[in-house]
C-alpha cells in the first residue's frame, strides 16, 4: 500500500496465549495491571494491540497474559 501515514505499529504475538480479561478501573494503568497480576507490560500491549498505553480508558477490557 502507498499510504503516506507513518507505518502502523506492529505487535508481537510472542506472549502467553493463556490468561484472563481484566476490566480497567479508575486510576489503573497498563503497568499497574501488569504488576498486579505479575504479567508483563509488553505482553498486555501486544495482546490488546494498544497503540498508546497512556490512553487506556476506564472500563476497557484487557486480556492479561499469564505465564
Amino acid at each position: 500500500s502507498t499510504a503516506s501515514t507513518s507505518s502502523p505499529q506492529t505487535f508481537s504475538t510472542d506472549y502467553p496465549q493463556k490468561g484472563f480479561v481484566h476490566k480497567v478501573e479508575r486510576g489503573e494503568t497498563v503497568s499497574s495491571v501488569a504488576q498486579k497480576y505479575k504479567s508483563k507490560i509488553k505482553w498486555i500491549i501486544d495482546a490488546n494491540q494498544i497503540g498508546d498505553p497512556t490512553k487506556v480508558g476506564v472500563g476497557k477490557e484487557l486480556f492479561v497474559p499469564q505465564q
